[in-house]
C-alpha cells in the first residue's frame, strides 16, 4: 500500500492500481530523483556506459542496470552526489532497452563519475587512438 499524498485526504492507494494506472513495473514520482537509493558502479565497459546496482527501498531494484551518457533536458539532482544538475549538463541516465524503468528520470552527473576513475577502458581507448 501507499500512500497518496496527492489526495486532499491522504488516500492510501493499492501499489498495484498505481503501477497499472501509470503502465510501469512500479510506481515512479515524476521527480524521482533517487534520494534513498544505493547506488554501486559495477563497471564502465565505455566511455559513454556505466553498469550500475540500484537499489531503493521507496521504488524499485535494479541489480545490474547500464546507464548511458546524454545531455540533461530539464534540471534535477544528481542521485549519487545530490549536486544540482541543469539542463546541458552532460549526465549518465538509465537505458529504456527492454522498457521505461522505474527509475527512469533519476539522473548522475558525467562529471561525478568520471571523477572516480572507474574502468580502464579510459586509458585503454585513448592509448589505442594514439598508438
Amino acid at each position: 500500500m501507499v500512500l497518496d499524498a496527492c489526495s486532499g485526504e491522504n488516500a492510501i492507494v493499492n501499489d498495484a492500481l498505481l503501477r497499472a494506472r501509470n503502465g510501469c513495473r512500479g510506481y515512479a514520482p515524476k521527480d524521482y530523483s533517487g534520494r534513498n537509493a544505493k547506488i554501486e558502479i559495477i563497471d564502465r565497459p565505455t566511455q559513454s556506459t556505466i553498469v550500475l546496482s540500484w537499489r531503493d527501498p521507496t521504488g524499485c531494484r535494479y541489480g545490474y542496470q547500464t546507464w548511458r551518457k546524454a545531455i540533461a533536458k530539464r534540471p534535477g539532482m544528481c542521485a549519487m552526489s545530490g549536486a544540482s544538475i541543469r539542463r546541458g549538463d552532460m549526465i549518465f541516465r538509465p537505458g529504456m532497452n527492454g522498457g521505461r524503468p522505474a527509475n527512469a528520470s533519476a539522473m548522475i552527473l558525467a562529471i561525478h563519475i568520471d571523477s572516480l576513475g572507474i574502468g580502464a577502458c579510459a586509458d585503454d581507448e585513448q592509448h589505442f587512438l594514439q598508438g
